[in-house]
């Protein structure tokens, strides 16, 4: 059952038990024959969840990074995926385990925010002003991050 308004249940595809957003930190299932299927519909949720509340599938979400990873690897594609899609420490831990090259970001403190938990092979990228604030911060990065930065030309016209 859920831990009440607002939390977060991750759910086994098929099972009618969750747990709150302390546990669950590793994948689900993995598929030692290759990438999994393509997901189907979502099971039943467990009864009794009072909302808001986010429900994650945790063998589904390993499965699709399992999948991508796999698909791109095939291809000889280096992937890193961005950290926007989901903001989310474990999951970029996921794709990293399961083979990203590393992470992309697109603000300092997703950069900060990631660095901080151990995931260092980075990617800023948007093009930053850094000036004041910004450029001590971003110099804290490059101590604690394998950090890359995008940036953009610019031609006088």
């Amino acid at each position: 059952m859920g831990a009440g308004a607002g939390s977060i249940s991750v759910l086994a595809s098929g099972s009618g038990s969750a747990t709150t957003s302390g546990s669950g930190s590793g994948p689900a299932t993995t598929s030692a024959t290759g990438p999994a299927p393509a997901p189907g519909l979502p099971p039943a949720l467990p009864a009794g969840l009072d909302t808001p509340e986010l429900v994650v599938y945790l063998d589904r979400v390993w499965a699709n990074i399992d999948r991508l990873q796999a698909d791109l690897s095939a291809r000889g594609i280096a992937l890193r995926p961005h950290v926007k899609t989901h903001k989310s420490v474990r999951i970029a831990r996921l794709q990293v385990d399961a083979g990203a090259q590393g992470l992309t970001v697109g603000t300092l403190g997703e950069a900060e925010v990631m660095a901080s938990a151990g995931l260092r092979d980075l990617f800023l990228a948007y093009p930053l002003w850094a000036e004041g604030p910004k450029a001590a911060r971003l110099r804290g990065l490059h101590d604690s991050a394998d950090l890359l930065v995008g940036v953009e030309s610019v031609t006088p016209e």
